[in-house]
């Protein structure tokens, strides 16, 4: 952290605590060095330091070697937004968002960005001004690159309607207009609703479908979405939606506990020293909670990879993902992107996953144009690998099994 920088929780003005922040949390920690400097270090120097390790002085750690900058020729890029609900307070903090969409659009071509998600929070208290702040951030996007957007639950705060408006992101809006957004949700009174819409896009002759779901999408509209996500089996799925899990992988939960008589969100909750975030979920609107989503869509159809989510913070417990596998042995990662806890709400931090030619590896890297810094850390710097594209031919959708569906029952070895 550079001195003077008095919006950071860690700022080093006035005095600091060491290996700890305000939030009274502790943990283990091991410490090979430390060093003060008065400026940001470059990647090379950081290099420098060598092979620390958080398992001690004794464990062999893991030195960076390449360069987060670099982006491998063939690959493509799909960019996430977290909850950026603190830019849109006021026009000073909005332009870190205008750096942020400005620099993906600038980068379009030399990165292959072929989408971006934000994973909803677009306004702090759902007011037009707040929501048109954002809104005009996410203009630089239009006719440049496609984008998907939710509704996160501060964006029903004090109005459930401003994010309907076709002078923000409505269905007559630039954004409910865009050429990849081909379908609305159609029903339970949300018919031409942007609210939960699926878009779909083509990179490297790889059908994709991000299926964007409200966070307080309704059993009906969950129905919808299993129709989408069927009658595209030849896409890999991502599904977009706002409040999904807690930082360190629980999915939000309102089942009771038979041993507590709690639900497993206040039990969570309770394990959450000093951040102790809010479980809103789909349940809390009237609609289905994480975990029911995970057991009646997500985990049910082989085509759906990945889920994308904001709401709780994600910079407390180093959490990379969660990966769990659906019934038909696919592998689902589901990532936590939101960094509005962090210096200036965010501080133009950009979650970007480099999707490799070799169609099984995604880099995970996390870039701000705002401090023109890529973040290293292990939490935000990884690589995940992808099961294998699923085959059309080889399963039963729909009301029948074929013969060749019956023969994808058992089970395929798939790339991890």
């Amino acid at each position: 952290t550079q001195t003077g920088q008095t919006a950071s929780k860690y700022a080093l003005d006035g005095g600091f605590l060491t290996f700890a922040d305000e939030n009274n949390e502790s943990g283990d920690i091991y410490i090979s060095s430390m060093r003060f400097q008065d400026r940001v270090m470059t990647a090379s120097e950081i290099q420098a330091l060598g092979t620390v390790h958080a398992g001690g002085a004794a464990t062999a750690g893991v030195q960076m070697t390449d360069n987060p900058a670099d982006f491998k020729a063939g690959s493509f890029t799909i960019a996430i937004l977290g909850d950026t609900q603190i830019y849109s307070r006021n026009d000073t903090n909005t332009d870190i968002l205008k750096q942020s969409t400005q620099w993906l659009v600038d980068n379009k071509d030399a990165r292959n960005i072929q989408h971006v998600i934000h994973v909803g929070d677009i306004s702090d208290d759902s007011s037009l001004a707040q929501t048109t702040r954002t809104r005009t951030a996410m203009d630089t996007l239009n006719g440049e690159i496609s984008y998907s957007v939710v509704r996160g639950n501060h964006d029903i705060y004090n109005s459930s309607t401003t994010f309907d408006r076709a002078d923000t992101f409505g269905s007559g809006s630039a954004y409910g207009q865009q050429t990849s957004l081909v379908g609305y949700v159609g029903s339970g009174g949300e018919a031409q609703s942007t609210r939960n819409t699926y878009q779909t896009f083509e990179a490297n002759g790889v059908k994709f479908l991000v299926l964007n779901l409200d966070i307080s999408a309704k059993t009906e509209v969950v129905d919808w979405a299993k129709q989408v996500v069927s009658t595209h089996h030849d896409h890999r799925v991502i599904i977009n939606t706002h409040a999904y899990m807690s930082d360190g992988g629980e999915r939000f939960n309102g089942a009771i506990d038979p041993n507590t008589g709690k639900t497993y969100d206040a039990l969570r909750a309770a394990d959450l020293v000093g951040h102790n975030e809010s479980a809103y979920n789909g349940s809390k609107y009237g609609g289905q909670d994480a975990e029911v989503l995970w057991n009646t869509l997500v985990s049910q159809y082989e085509n759906i990879f990945l889920v994308i989510s904001g709401h709780q913070f994600e910079n407390y417990d180093q959490f990379k993902y969660k990966l769990d596998e659906g019934v038909n042995g696919n592998l689902v990662y589901q990532i936590l992107v939101n960094q509005q806890d962090m210096s200036l709400g965010g501080s133009g931090w950009i979650r970007l996953l480099e999707f490799d030619p070799d169609d099984e590896t995604i880099r995970v890297k996390t870039y701000s144009p705002y401090l023109d810094a890529w973040d290293t850390s292990a939490d935000v710097y990884y690589n995940i690998g992808m099961s294998a594209i699923p085959e059309p031919s080889t399963y039963a959708w729909g009301l029948g099994l074929t013969l060749a569906g019956i023969g994808a029952l058992c089970r395929r070895r798939r790339k991890a």
